[in-house]
């Protein structure tokens, strides 16, 4: 009985935490938060790594996805007889208090970006990036190979995350950087632009070989396409940067239908 309270509990503490985060994420540009939206306090601190406005339609595709999730794990919530822990309630029991945590994260950011803290800003970040860290483990872990409905309800929502907010902490920590007027060590900015974008483009093939996970790969490549757009846009051609960022989206692309081509062999779902 105190197994299924708690499962309970957390269950309907994550949804009312998703919730919360959607609500104070739309209060964020829609009242705005501090006189400015998110988008206008990004453009006050520009860098060469900061991908184009419609890159950002990502969160839509994010918070979607994290809905499904939260709905597959708090679907047995209303039925009437128990018969042992299902493969649903097992996903909230495994994320234990970490997607609250990360809701609360995220919310805190919001705040923090919206008044120009950005030092607390790449801490706060910096701890959900953790944080989603460990709750990919944990699904990893326990479904490498699962059916697709785990798959798409858990595996995916926290891919896509992960992956998106891996690239928005490099951007955060750029952002906090101008906001100080750090020089660079006085290296031209291009080069640590380029050099950020082989990063993540090291990371998407990382996780493609090592994980297998094309939904990572895939929001890699959707961030380098926003940072060679938005490079075009300013500079009227092909520089350097947008150059690098085509170029590792490509590399990135090709190994994602590379991948899909293979196939991967099957395991039993665990969740």
């Amino acid at each position: 009985m105190t197994s299924y309270f708690k499962i309970g509990v957390l269950q309907i503490l994550n949804i009312l935490a998703y919730a919360a985060m959607i609500l104070i994420n739309g209060l964020a540009d829609f009242l705005p938060i501090n006189g400015q939206t998110t988008g206008e306090v990004s453009n006050q601190y520009p860098h060469m790594f900061l991908p184009a406005s419609v890159t950002f339609s990502i969160w839509m595709v994010i918070y979607s996805l994290l809905l499904l999730f939260c709905i597959y794990q708090g679907s047995t919530l209303f039925e009437a007889e128990k018969k042992g822990i299902d493969k649903k309630e097992r996903v909230a029991e495994m994320a234990g208090y970490l997607f609250i945590v990360s809701c609360l994260l995220n919310i805190s950011w919001v705040f923090a970006w919206h008044y120009h803290l950005f030092l607390l800003t790449v801490i706060l970040i910096l701890g959900l990036l953790v944080t989603l860290i460990r709750l990919f483990i944990i699904f990893h872990q326990a479904h490498t190979y699962a059916g697709h409905k785990a798959r798409w309800f858990v595996y995916a929502p926290f891919s896509v995350y992960l992956a998106w907010i891996s690239v928005a902490t490099i951007a955060n920590i750029a952002t906090w950087l101008v906001s100080i007027g750090w020089n660079g060590w006085n290296i031209y900015e291009w080069i640590w632009a380029c050099v950020m974008i082989v990063a993540a483009t090291i990371l998407g093939m990382m996780m493609l070989l090592r994980r297998n996970n094309i939904f990572f790969a895939a929001v890699i490549v959707w961030a380098l396409n926003g940072i060679m757009i938005r490079q075009y846009a300013l500079s009227g051609g092909m520089n350097t940067v947008a150059i690098t960022a085509m170029c590792g989206g490509v590399l990135l692309l090709l190994m994602i239908v590379l991948n899909m081509k293979i196939k991967a062999p099957v395991h039993k779902p665990t969740i």
